[in-house]
């Protein structure tokens, strides 16, 4: 993953939300959000042959980053005061939106672009 992300050791439950962790005959499909440093970070990771058939590979991995800046904007926008604990603002993303389709279209409707990396592999 990116280096925006601490190392999943150091992780806590209150710093982050997994949205999605499924696996089955097509592979694995995982997102999670995490706050760090006060940048909101959308990780995700899929493998297998579902991959495969849409991208043509077997990994894909991504990270959405959303500044500090953009993150208070979020904040002020889920209702969520900027100098509330990060574990408030996952918990407020976790009831507002389903999926990370939702929170994506949520963030192009709103102009919150962030940052965008992402990887194939194999």
């Amino acid at each position: 993953m990116g280096d925006n992300l601490r190392m999943a050791e150091e992780l806590t439950s209150e710093d982050v939300l997994v949205l999605a962790d499924h696996a089955d005959a097509d592979g694995t499909l995982w997102r999670a959000i995490t706050v760090d440093e006060g940048a909101f970070i959308l990780s995700g990771h899929d493998t297998g042959p579902g991959v495969e058939r849409i991208l043509g590979c077997r990994e894909y991995e991504f990270e959405r980053t959303l500044t500090p800046a953009e993150t208070i904007q979020l904040r002020l926008l889920l209702d969520v005061p900027r100098e509330a604990a990060d574990a408030e603002l996952l918990a407020a993303v976790a009831a507002r939106f389903d999926s990370t389709n939702e929170l994506e279209a949520f963030l192009e409707e709103k102009g919150i672009d962030g940052a965008y990396w992402s990887q194939l592999g194999e």
